[in-house]
């Protein structure tokens, strides 16, 4: 199984973290902002396994336990938008997902 490449990009409270995907585009990237004392998850992510292996791994690196996360926010229906829905759900049953009424349709 091959492992995928991540980075993380951050100006002042907002962290990109991009992860590779053996796929044409390249990477997937979520966005974790920090909003007054709140953290908003923009997007989900994949639920590939080394991509969410590394989303995980991405999330220790910054210092952000799951639990911390008070908002997932989905822009649209993707599966690199939305497949860890369930997962972060699951681990932080505290976390609200936010979306738009067609998304969620």
């Amino acid at each position: 199984m091959r492992k995928f490449e991540s980075e993380i990009n951050k100006i002042e409270d907002v962290y990109q973290i991009k992860i590779e995907v053996p796929f044409a585009v390249k990477y997937v990237c979520v966005y974790l902002i920090k909003v007054r004392d709140k953290l908003v998850l923009i997007d989900s992510g994949l639920n590939l396994v080394n991509w969410r292996k590394k989303f995980f791994q991405s999330l220790e690196d910054i210092h952000v336990d799951i639990q911390d996360i008070d908002y997932c926010f989905i822009t649209h229906i993707h599966i690199d938008h939305i497949g860890l829905v369930k997962k972060l759900k699951q681990a932080n049953p505290k976390l609200k997902i936010l979306m738009h009424n067609i998304t969620y349709e």
